[in-house]
Order: structure tokens, then C-alpha cells, then sequence
């Protein structure tokens, strides 16, 4: 079943997808993730949009890819995923570090 654009980026939203896969239990911490060609088959998403969400679901720390063997669920438990507010105080401390970063780069001309 094809994805919404309006629901966001297509890798966005399917990694969003697996993501409440794995949360819900649908997807057991060992279990293999479809294939790169599955995922492209069953969602109906190009190759480039399948492997964007899957290092997305890796960076996040919610599956792992094995070369030659696939990717599999991680074990979370224990794991808290940070709060909306600690998110929200990070990407600050980000923004303003790019911001003075522009700064400067603006003062070097």
C-alpha cells in the first residue's frame, strides 16, 4: 500500500512505519527485516527511499544491518526514547551553534 506524501518524507514515514512495527511487538527484537526488495515490492517505493529509511531506523538505533545477512530488530529494552523537551533543548543547542557558525563565516568575508 502506497505512503502519503502528505504524511511527510516517504522514507520518513516508512521508517515511521516500522518504527511502531518494532514498538508494538510486530517485529521481535532478532527478527529479520524484509529485504530491500520486499520493502521496495510491498511499499511500492524506490530503492533509494527504502534505504533512507532503513539507515534512518539504524542511526535511531532500531535495527542493525548485517552485510550479506540482512538488517534485524534491536533489543530496546531498557532503552527510554529522550523526551520532547530534551529533544526540543538539543535541537537549540544545535541551531545555535550553526548560528554562530554562519556568523563567523560572514565576518571571514
Amino acid at each position: 500500500m502506497p505512503l502519503s506524501e502528505a504524511e511527510g518524507h516517504p522514507y520518513e514515514v516508512l521508517a515511521s512505519k516500522y518504527r511502531d512495527k518494532i514498538k508494538r511487538g510486530e517485529l521481535q527484537p532478532g527478527a529479520k527485516m524484509p529485504t530491500q526488495r520486499q520493502l521496495m515490492d510491498e511499499e511500492g517505493r524506490p530503492a533509494a527511499t527504502v534505504q533512507r529509511a532503513l539507515a534512518k531506523l539504524e542511526e535511531e538505533g532500531w535495527i542493525k544491518a548485517i552485510p550479506g545477512r540482512g538488517s534485524f530488530v534491536l533489543d530496546r529494552q531498557g532503552q527510554e526514547e529522550p523526551d520532547l523537551a530534551e529533544q526540543v533543548r538539543e535541537m537549540r543547542g544545535q541551531l545555535a551553534a550553526l548560528t554562530e557558525r554562519v556568523a563567523t563565516l560572514e565576518q571571514e568575508r
